[in-house]
């Protein structure tokens, strides 16, 4: 016997749900005004399956004490028992059963199962390889963790991949292995979907799962995205979810079937930012036609065309997405994060300066319609690529919003791209966000994907320290793509001349400034100049160093120049080599200032010059 609960004496006290239980009260000393609830069982009785010979659960000989009278709570107990359901017409009413001690409870036919508790060493299955099953478990599950152990031992649930398990309404998971190779599905559009890795407040839970060509049925409807969701690792606030192991999405799918069927996908909301796991998203559309958050510590890795996108079914319904706290993304070879839907917003929203996506070898970032959140994460690239869609609805789109750095260990292709949803044919001129500096040694190449339609960048920063190159690949049927710098902007490596130039954003027709380490004057490199009421003003570019045996081309923008007129075009580290101009101009540098930098100066005298030595 023990004590359950204490009460007021004074409380209507149940009665037991069984034969073999009792309820009974006892005194508490010194306390006239509560009493303890005492549950006691009647000695002797064991309804335990316990049988290695007998498999179906209907049999009564594989029963301790022979057959259970209806609605007793029962074990499956024992290494090498093995309790199968195969008939539901046999499936005898029990008020809860307990998986303990080594046991397996098979379902092979349609039941209702009542409460379920399964200890570290057992495991509950749904279905097989050849037998249709569609399990219902409407009803409070227990999973008994072995946390002493290392890994923390769990018990599992399996869902076979011909069978579909229907949970109850906001049914919680957690101290499971939970794996899933069929369907899990909820028991209606109106009700809660379920959360795999829940803790309470004040709680430690565990979990481990696999979905490897598993289905999320879950639908909604009235908008409400918590019905069609995928919870992962989201504990209630102030608990505690600890994954064993990778939580792995292979080749998994969750349903949508019209546009009313609103659904999330959330990792990790709500778990605390030192409790960092990893979630292997392998072959898997993370589709999200409502919420999408990545969160606590999660680190989700995408491969194998695996994407997160905005999904076209939320038809103008405004919708957070957010990389916060301590989460990351890592996007690979062939796999993308595309919320481009003309509606919903998108941030990285945390303040902890963490939150980091990578993307890698071919893999691409897309973020048209963004919140700077609080600018503090962190842009990756080995080898990836910022992505730039179509948008009819924006003709100019901020890269990068919500980062506050974008670190180049190795290349980035910023590129026009049709992926995901919501693009069409139009003009896109992208801007890189103010505040997000540049670092590290990767080069940086702007393409075109869509060559029909133009595309332009232009880099705002004025801070970036990052020191390999930057340039415009052209493509075949290019209608425009260009790289632009604006004013106040910098980049510490090199610039590579060819479709690049400068650009004032406040005022198009104002000079603009510019600061390079150096500029490869692989081809025209243009300045341009305006000449009011006899002076003449330009657009400069602070360099260290010029290379390359193309030209500095000087564009007016209103009257032309008269011989003698000149002007400065920027600075040049002193001792380097001038770059080369028209033959209508000369070149000269003035006397270096405090930190070794001279004035390029550049005179207009126009025809052929004679110079006799």
């Amino acid at each position: 016997e023990w004590t359950f609960a204490r009460v007021p004496a004074s409380s209507y006290v149940p009665s037991a749900s069984s034969a073999t239980w009792t309820i009974a009260t006892r005194a508490v000393d010194g306390d006239d005004s509560v009493v303890d609830l005492v549950l006691s069982v009647a000695a002797g009785t064991d309804y335990t399956f316990d049988s290695t010979t007998v498999s179906d659960l209907s049999d009564p000989t594989g029963w301790a004490n022979g057959s259970v009278p209806t609605g007793e709570s029962v074990k499956i107990s024992g290494a090498g028992v093995t309790a199968i359901v195969s008939d539901a017409s046999t499936f005898p009413t029990f008020s809860a059963i307990a998986v303990r001690n080594g046991a397996s409870l098979q379902i092979l036919d349609n039941v209702t199962l009542p409460p379920l508790t399964i200890d570290s060493t057992s495991k509950v299955v749904f279905g097989d390889d050849a037998t249709t099953v569609a399990a219902t478990l409407d009803a409070t599950f227990l999973g008994l963790a072995d946390t002493a152990a290392s890994p923390v031992a769990l018990p599992i649930i399996e869902v076979r991949t011909n069978a579909t398990l229907t949970v109850a309404s906001g049914m919680k998971f957690k101290n499971v292995d939970f794996r899933l190779y069929g369907t899990v599905t909820k028991n209606g559009t109106d009700t809660q979907a379920p959360t795999f890795g829940y803790a309470d407040n004040g709680e430690t839970s565990y979990i481990a799962f696999t979905a490897a060509g598993g289905t999320f049925d879950f639908h909604a409807n009235n908008n409400n995205g918590d019905y069609g969701a995928v919870f992962l690792v989201c504990p209630s606030s102030g608990g505690t979810v600890i994954p064993v192991g990778t939580i792995t999405l292979r080749n998994a799918v969750r349903n949508v079937t019209g546009w009313a069927d609103f659904g999330n996908w959330e990792f990790g909301v709500n778990n605390p930012t030192n409790v960092p796991f990893n979630v292997l998203v392998d072959g898997t559309a993370i589709d999200c036609s409502a919420y999408f958050y990545a969160s606590g510590a999660a680190h989700l890795s995408l491969v194998n065309g695996s994407y997160i996108r905005r999904n076209s079914s939320c038809l103008g319904h405004w919708f957070p997405m957010a990389i916060q706290y301590s989460a990351t993304i890592t996007v690979g070879n062939g796999c993308y994060i595309d919320f481009t839907t003309n509606d919903g917003s998108f941030g990285i929203d945390s303040q902890m300066a963490v939150d980091t996506v990578t993307v890698r070898d071919g893999g691409a970032y897309t973020i048209s319609q963004n919140s700077p959140g609080w600018q503090r994460g962190v842009f990756v690239s080995y080898d990836g690529v910022l992505g730039v869609p179509k948008l009819a609805s924006r003709a100019r789109t901020d890269l990068l919003l919500g980062f506050s750095s974008a670190r180049l260990d190795g290349d980035l292709t910023i590129k026009s791209l049709n992926i995901g949803t919501g693009n069409t044919d139009w003009d896109r001129h992208a801007l890189l966000a103010t505040n997000v500096t540049f670092t590290g040694t990767g080069d940086v190449v702007v393409t075109n994907g869509a060559p029909a339609y133009p595309f332009t960048v232009t880099f705002r920063n004025g801070a970036s320290t990052a020191t390999g190159s930057i340039r415009v690949a052209k493509v075949d049927g290019d209608a425009e793509t260009a790289l632009y710098f604006a004013d106040g902007a910098n980049w510490a490596g090199t610039v590579v001349a060819g479709n690049v130039a400068l650009t004032n954003l406040t005022d198009g027709a104002a000079a603009a400034s510019a600061t390079f380490n150096t500029l490869n004057l692989a081809a025209d490199f243009p300045i341009r100049f305006w000449k009011t009421n006899g002076t003449v003003t330009s657009d400069t570019i602070k360099v260290d160093s010029f290379t390359g045996s193309a030209k500095l081309a000087f564009v007016a923008m209103d009257e032309e120049l008269s011989p003698g007129d000149s002007f400065t075009v920027g600075q040049i580290k002193s001792g380097a080599a001038l770059p080369k101009i028209a033959r209508s101009f000369t070149i000269s540098e003035g006397d270096p200032d405090a930190n070794g930098y001279c004035d390029l100066r550049v005179r207009y005298s126009r025809g052929m010059q004679i110079i006799f030595k």
